[in-house]
């Protein structure tokens, strides 16, 4: 899971040159249309230029997102016009990083003008992607360092009472349109506001940028805006929600209960898996990849314990001591040893491994206890280390065996083969997260584990069998089977889940409908594109070729990723029929 996109940085907006080639340049048109997209997106969520790292005016880093009426509507309409432009280009004669940026935008403008029926500005929270979490985030990549910069981070942190109220009379919006997310979300929201209140001035995340700067002029300043206003103002959220909008949440999952909400799901699921598929295509075809994994399991479970039942199976296998991690610390060490080596093992499998670090910590006090997941955060600096957060407050619930293969899908060969792609690239690429494409190929790397000396224990083999696809379908029976608290339980606990974490992810897919279907989408259409050109390549494939094949464009959508590898397929076979006449 990645909580931040990425942190490798362009010169300016006004890049001119690709990670794709120097030769053709990208479409001066084209480029203008998506410099003007991320425009229009940083205008609304100036925050973005230090989540995403994107390099533009100081004047961002001063101001905080717009979610009032006017700001929201400008922005659509910013995006109509550009929809409008866009398809007036001849997207045939586009080569090079041209056609990528082409289908890149197409994909951003239409999954945002098919969202607007989710109406998400009325139910933005959650503890994992939601406004306040995403500005919480920010505050510790605010830059400092001279009187200028000092300036524009209290310029910014003195509108944050604004910015809240906003919030706040959009979710009261919300209550009365019916737009709210379901109780367990609010509460666990609830919940990561009263962490950070209870952290105090001293250990407020919204202070760190003074403790960077270490000027104490500035440092006073800063303390004096936190105790005056952004925790008042985030004790009148943690008010609001706990005494209007906790209990006027509603008591479904899914998705479907909020207005329009069928048609929202279907709009999710397009933004998340890039692909035009209805859920119930979805789902048979993750159905039938994760009834696979259900019969190794079974088929283990017989031989090892004498088992049938999967629940049984499972359960028995996470008991086993072996899958125990006896500390934090332990788990910890583990995160790390497996990251060092997974960066050398893996080497053979790839052309090129990055250059860049991975930093293992612990999430801080203020985040635990929340639920949270492993996950990558993309450095603060150009070139630094990546910071691969584990959830060590979790760690009786979480096997050995998940917690080697998260660590591989987190950093090396997952998502750090992805950020590694970025470099130099249009910020439209760090600006928009394809998770159909990243979190797909990081599932995807975790296939490798075997390949790069992480092989699966039978106890793994049985835990890790079925819970790729056990996720995506349980997110499309929340929202689209429109399941109950109980089915949930029920589907968990039969397809071999572990029911200690069940509430962590009730919470997860219910705030964040149709992405977890992401993981499936991509890792399904990686691994059949790897069959397919096994196939038709026999002895002459070559894993480093496919890697670079899949990897070379960096994130695109689903539909461009098959094109580029079913080219690269057909040039490796018409090389062959040429070397094979000669």
């Amino acid at each position: 899971m990645r909580i931040m996109a990425w942190g490798l940085a362009v010169a300016t907006l006004a890049t001119s040159a690709t990670a794709w080639a120097a030769e053709p340049p990208l479409d001066p048109r084209l480029k203008l249309l998506a410099d003007s997209y991320v425009a229009a997106r940083l205008d609304r969520d100036p925050h973005l230029t230090l989540r995403n790292k994107i390099i533009a005016s100081p004047e961002y880093d001063a101001r905080l997102p717009d979610r009032t009426p006017a700001g929201l509507e400008r922005f659509d309409r910013r995006v109509d016009r550009l929809a409008r432009e866009i398809d007036r280009l001849d997207a045939r004669r586009f080569t090079g990083g041209s056609r990528v940026l082409h289908a890149l935008l197409r994909e951003e403008l239409t999954v945002a003008r098919e969202a607007r029926v989710c109406r998400q500005d009325r139910w933005d929270i959650s503890s994992f992607e939601s406004l306040v979490s995403d500005v919480q985030a920010v505050a510790a990549r605010q830059p400092v360092g001279s009187p200028a910069a000092r300036a524009r981070a209290i310029s910014r942190w003195s509108a944050y009472p604004a910015m809240l109220d906003q919030h706040i009379a959009n979710l009261r919006q919300g209550l009365e349109s019916g737009h709210t997310v379901p109780k367990i979300v609010a509460e666990r929201v609830a919940a990561q506001v009263d962490k950070t209140l209870e952290a105090g001035i001293a250990g407020s995340p919204y202070l760190e940028a003074a403790r960077q700067d270490h000027d104490p002029v500035f440092t006073r300043q800063m303390r004096a805006i936190v105790e005056t206003a952004v925790n008042p103002a985030l004790k009148r959220f943690s008010r609001f929600l706990k005494d209007e909008y906790r209990p006027r949440t509603r008591e479904t999952l899914g998705i479907w209960s909020i207005p329009e909400g069928d048609a929202c799901y279907r709009a999710l699921l397009r933004k998340h898996t890039t692909s035009t598929l209805t859920p119930a295509q979805l789902r048979a075809a993750i159905g039938a990849r994760n009834a696979q994994g259900v019969a190794q399991a079974l088929k283990l479970g017989l031989a090892l314990y004498g088992l049938d039942d999967l629940a049984a199976i499972s359960e028995r296998a996470r008991s086993d001591p072996a899958e125990k991690l006896g500390s934090a610390e332990e788990m910890l060490a583990l995160a790390k040893d497996i990251v060092a080596r997974s960066r050398q093992s893996f080497v053979p499998l790839f052309h090129k491994m990055p250059t860049q670090g991975v930093a293992v910590r612990a999430y801080p006090p203020e985040r635990q206890g929340l639920g949270l997941t492993h996950a990558l955060e993309s450095s603060k600096i150009r070139g630094g280390p990546a910071t691969y957060w584990v959830p060590t407050d979790n760690v009786a619930a979480i096997p050995r065996s998940v917690h080697v293969n998260v660590s591989l899908h987190e950093a090396f060969p997952g998502h750090m083969m992805v950020d590694s792609r970025y470099l130099d690239s249009h910020p439209l690429f760090r600006l928009n997260f394809l998770a159909s494409y990243n979190e797909g190929w990081a599932q995807y790397a975790e296939t490798l584990d075997e390949d790069g000396g992480f092989p699966r224990t039978p106890t793994g083999k049985i835990i890790l069998g079925p819970v790729d696809g056990r996720l995506a379908l349980l997110d499309l029976g929340i929202h689209e089977g429109r399941w109950t608290i109980a089915q949930a339980r029920t589907f968990w606990q039969q397809n071999g889940g572990n029911l200690k974490r069940l509430d962590d992810f009730l919470v997860r897919q219910a705030a964040w409908p149709g992405y977890a279907v992401s993981y499936e989408a991509g890792r399904g259409e990686i691994s059949a594109l790897r069959a397919e050109a096994e196939a038709a390549l026999g002895s002459r494939f070559d894993i480093r070729d496919f890697h670079a094949a899949v990897l070379g464009n960096g994130p695109v959508p689903l539909t461009l990723l098959r094109r580029n590898v079913e080219q690269w397929i057909a040039r490796e076979k018409a090389t062959l029929r040429h070397t094979r006449l000669r």
